[in-house]
């Protein structure tokens, strides 16, 4: 009796949503909540896309690794970098080498372009959805003066018009301008993205540890090459221009010292060559795990 008796109260109460202090239709909601789905679908698109185009970036940037180490593992590099170490140089050269070799190409060009295309769409859609919403609104709007009316949902009209739409994705442009030091101009998210990647890099102290290790292939020369001041000197000419960090006069004479240092070009070449048939591989390991760390980190930005 009690439930019969509620239901025939129940007749005479219409059901209704409320937007701030506006009456709306039940079921308002549920077509702004769809809208905003179709908002999302169309953002969705384009995010998928600077994904795909992120991942290809990435792949770009581990394919300059191995530019990187050919020249790590040549005689001008061997050169160039026992000059630095003579000056005290020799971390921060390495370091700068490495980050050389990863611009090549400007690998995220193309993200670039996909971000500023998800960052359209972004603007495009909230745009859309606002006027969609808006139109919502006004054919569901009622007067329920004189009725009797249940509210059944409550929502502010905020929450309605500015829905959170991707925000991670503005929340990223933002980081971008700020990592790089200025807007979405070309190169900007290349470099913002190599700066991760060299912090990666250096964190793991794998150009440290190699650095160490030239000091004592150097040391170890030292000791045994007081008599090669001939081919010291031939190879001291053939390196001097090959240092661009230093001047060409100061290149001469470091490139002096590293003839004295040389035991010969044969020799050097073959050391080399051994050195990188048990260490490439792994030195090309640590460096592509920065990048790939970098990678995922950045992903997840793009998802919030």
């Amino acid at each position: 009796a009690a439930r019969a008796r509620q239901r025939v109260e129940s007749w005479g109460i219409a059901k209704i949503e409320q937007i701030d202090n506006t009456i709306f239709k039940a079921g308002t909601l549920a077509q702004l909540q769809d809208a905003k789905a179709e908002a999302l679908r169309k953002v969705d698109a384009s995010l998928a896309d600077l994904e795909v185009q992120v991942d290809r970036a990435f792949d770009r940037l581990e394919a300059n690794v191995d530019g990187y180490l050919d020249w790590y593992y040549s005689l001008v590099g061997e050169y160039a970098r026992i000059a630095n170490l003579l000056v005290g140089e020799l971390e921060d050269y390495m370091i700068d080498k490495l980050e050389e070799s990863l611009q090549q190409g400007d690998a995220f060009k193309q993200v670039q372009a996909a971000l500023n295309n998800a960052l359209a769409a972004h603007d495009t859609a909230q745009k859309e959805y606002q006027q969609a919403a808006q139109t919502i609104m006004d054919q569901n709007r009622v007067d329920p003066a004189g009725s009797l009316v249940q509210v059944v949902q409550r929502v502010s009209l905020q929450d309605v018009l500015n829905p959170p739409i991707h925000q991670d994705i503005i929340s990223l442009q933002h980081r971008l301008q700020v990592g790089g030091g200025g807007g979405a101009a070309a190169g900007v998210v290349t470099a913002v993205i190599i700066k991760k990647v060299m912090g990666k890099v250096v964190g793991k102290n794998v150009l440290k540890l190699a650095a160490k290790a030239l000091t004592k292939v150097v040391a170890s020369k030292t000791a045994g090459t007081f008599g090669g001041a001939a081919a010291g000197a031939a190879a001291g000419a053939a390196i001097g221009s090959a240092i661009p960090v230093l001047g060409t006069a100061m290149g001469a004479a470091v490139g002096g010292i590293i003839g004295g240092i040389a035991v010969g070009v044969t020799v050097d070449k073959m050391l080399l060559m051994l050195e990188e048939s048990f260490s490439r591989e792994e030195f090309k390991h640590e460096i592509l795990s920065g990048i790939r760390e970098a990678q995922k980190e950045f992903k997840a930005g793009l998802k919030g």
